[in-house]
């Protein structure tokens, strides 16, 4: 299955969304997985290499980063 990743280096999947194991932004890539099976990883292709495994998207320890980040951005520019 061909996936385009967006620029926060993630791609949809089957109503969920992933992280692209390697920086590929902007980019399509190829996911392999077994369709009889529900629970086996998602496998990133680029150009026919291998790139890893794809974890689904955690938006809460997203949103906790992020958090952190602008935190420390504020602090740094008082």
């Amino acid at each position: 299955t061909e996936r385009t990743v967006k620029k926060d280096n993630t791609f949809p999947f089957e109503g969920k969304r992933y992280e692209a194991p390697a920086d590929l932004r902007n980019k399509k890539i190829q996911v392999r997985y077994d369709r009889y099976n529900s629970h086996s990883p998602l496998i990133v292709y680029f150009k026919d290499h291998r790139m890893g495994t794809a974890q689904k998207l955690d938006l809460v320890a997203n949103a906790r980063l992020r958090s952190k980040t602008l935190k420390h951005y504020q602090e740094e520019s008082k």
